[in-house]
């Protein structure tokens, strides 16, 4: 089933595209470039006639490309920004200067791409890609910023050269694709190092480090480490953001503030400073001023985005272990002694007990659903592992209806907190009537 896409608001052509792009999921996920390229070929390799900043990692990239992309615009150049999954719209998904493809942008290019998909059998990620970086040519954008969509090696962003490569962190997930183990998971996150371009890397443990390491050292690829060459003081944390001061190199860069919320941010807003640290040494022109204004205005829905205030509600796609641990330690910080009603659902990948164990110290009782997308878990299935960690918690078929459940039993001075899967998040912000 698709994703539902703002009825209402679009062109039945539009509609009808978003099927069609919809309908290549038949074909599943394929890993490898080799469909990618030759549809990039197909347009006279739009992918070569911009510079890029290629993004993988288990948590925060999106967060981190956000950062990258709202600094250098405010610099001044013209911005790319390609990421997954999207939460409401799939327009989300490819933009320039924060400004979402136009959906009669989406129709010329699916036309573009469309007779070449059919012949390869291509998948809806790869027509995807061809399709952003055709968009990012014709709109003669000076840098793009691009996320890896699952893994990294054989990724079909994996096609670009770019001028930074950047290595958020590792944790397991999409194990059926990557495996189980940290250190395969790594090599395959790794395997967007190209020769002789730098790399940012917020990653510390031992085992996935020392694979990134060796991947580095094998390309002739300078590795540049987030906590090697940074280091901050938080001063002040809220639901508004954080305030901290930096030092580059032991030299004091000043205070920050970064408007996303979350200590976990922080890590991801110093990953984007030390890549821009990085383009400056290699010449592009990014004053700290820039850097500055990106940071406190960068928004990216989904992550503790406050959407009511009576009773507070927050959405946050923490979708795997490492981002529910991230969600709980923040929710402790930012509001504690307050308990939460949580409205969760994941994919059936994803290692569901360890998530809600996580979360239930601060549960006053789950809402347990399933979005409306291929592979969402059984919220039964959850019910079971919330029962086990001794938690109040109720089925819902649908998003919907767990969304109200929660609000009809919060009281004014309560939470409620939608997290797990993008799509169950993108599913309640349609609920709530909020934007992306």
């Amino acid at each position: 089933m698709s994703k539902p896409e703002m009825k209402g608001r679009v062109s039945p052509t539009y509609q009808s595209v978003l099927q069609e792009l919809y309908g290549l999921g038949k074909f599943g996920i394929k890993l490898g470039l080799h469909n990618v390229f030759s549809l990039l070929k197909s347009l006279d390799d739009p992918h070569h006639t911009f510079p890029s900043i290629h993004l993988a990692g288990s948590n925060g990239k999106g967060s981190t490309a956000a950062c990258l992309a709202a600094v250098l615009q405010a610099a001044g150049f013209r911005v790319g920004l390609y990421t997954s999954p999207h939460l409401v719209d799939f327009r989300e998904r490819i933009r320039v200067d924060g400004k979402l493809i136009s959906p009669g942008g989406v129709v010329r290019l699916w036309k573009q791409v469309r007779p070449r998909v059919r012949e390869l059998r291509a998948t809806y990620f790869e027509a995807v890609t061809a399709m952003a970086f055709e968009h990012f040519r014709a709109r003669k954008v000076d840098v793009a910023v691009v996320e890896v969509g699952l893994g990294g090696r054989l990724d079909a962003t994996n096609v670009l050269l770019p001028d930074v490569v950047v290595i958020t962190n590792i944790s397991r997930e999409h194990t059926q694709w990557l495996g189980t183990r940290l250190d395969k998971i790594a090599r395959e996150k790794a395997g967007i190092v190209k020769e002789g371009i730098p790399v940012v890397c917020a990653e510390t443990r031992k085992t996935p480090l020392g694979v990134i390491r060796r991947i580095c050292l094998r390309q002739k690829a300078p590795l540049r480490l987030v906590d090697e060459e940074l280091s901050w003081q938080v001063q002040k944390v809220s639901l508004g953001g954080t305030d901290l001061l930096v030092k580059f190199e032991g030299k004091d860069c000043g205070q920050f503030h970064l408007s996303l919320a979350g200590r976990h941010q922080v890590r991801n807003g110093m990953t984007a400073l030390l890549a821009v640290q990085v383009m400056r040494n290699i010449g592009w022109q990014i004053s700290f001023e820039a850097v500055h204004t990106g940071f406190n205005l960068v928004h990216w829905p989904g992550r503790l985005q406050v959407v009511r205030e009576s009773p507070l509600v927050l959405l946050d796609v923490a979708h795997n272990p490492a981002g529910s641990k991230a969600l709980s330690l923040a929710l402790r910080e930012l509001l504690p002694d307050r308990k939460i009603r949580f409205v969760f659902g994941v994919r059936e990948d994803k290692e569901r007990g360890f998530m809600i164990r996580h979360l239930s110290p601060l549960a006053e009782e789950f809402y347990l659903t399933q979005a409306q997308w291929k592979g969402a878990e059984d919220p039964q299935e959850l019910a079971r592992e919330a029962k086990s960690a001794g938690v109040q918690c109720q089925v819902h078929l649908r998003v919907k209806e767990a969304v109200v459940a929660a609000l009809d039993r919060a009281g004014p001075r309560d939470v409620v907190c939608v997290t797990g899967s993008h799509f169950v998040v993108g599913e309640a912000m349609e609920v709530l009537g909020v934007r992306a």
